[in-house]
């Protein structure tokens, strides 16, 4: 899962999510876009990986790898929405995406050089 960030001035951020659609799995929920991937993340440290998150549902087992992937300016043609650290907070998330949205706002602290008392919200 490719996590898709742009860094602006000042320490603030956004990320690319997408709301998921009204019926089925998961209904009206955001998300962080996601496809299969069949290949490992750039070792390099060029697209660095977030921890992988594991959750159960009720019929089946996910495994989530998501991977920063910082671009240089929001792109329209991307799918999705550009929301910024404090919108995340607003959106509904399920269990699985909220754990990446922890993982994220720590790794762009960091990233940052922001001190984790520091609130961009």
């Amino acid at each position: 899962m490719q996590v898709d960030v742009v860094v602006g001035s000042g320490g603030r951020w956004k990320v690319r999510m997408r709301q998921r659609p009204s019926e089925g799995l998961l209904g009206g929920m955001w998300e962080f876009p996601a496809s299969e991937v069949t290949e490992a993340p750039d070792e390099s440290g060029a697209r660095p990986a977030l921890e992988p998150v594991r959750h159960v549902f009720s019929h089946f087992r996910a495994e989530y790898r998501p991977w920063l992937s910082i671009i240089a300016a929001e792109d329209a043609a991307m799918e999705g929405h550009w929301i910024d650290e404090a919108g995340i907070d607003a959106l509904a998330l399920p269990v699985a995406q909220q754990k990446i949205a922890a993982q994220l706002r720590d790794r762009m602290r960091s990233t940052l050089g922001l001190p984790s008392s520091v609130d961009l919200r």
